[in-house]
């Protein structure tokens, strides 16, 4: 059996709930969050429990599958 590495592109939309002054506040504290807690998904062990996050669309397709090994 040959080995394949597939390349997967993965885009994940939600929206948090943070309590700010202003809305350039909101969105700063949003991508701060996004920037610390980020990576392949959210998920409620990584998040603080203060912020509601809630998934609004996720997308993903191949992008590239090349052969690495087996015969």
């Amino acid at each position: 059996m040959k080995k394949f590495r597939v390349a997967i592109a993965y885009e994940e939309g939600f929206h948090f709930e943070v309590e700010a002054d202003t809305e350039k506040d909101a969105e700063n504290k949003a991508l701060k969050i996004t920037e610390d807690y980020g990576g392949f998904s959210f998920c409620d062990e990584k998040v603080a429990k203060e912020y509601y996050l809630k998934t609004v669309h996720r997308d993903f397709h191949s992008v590239q599958v090349d052969i690495v090994g087996g015969k």
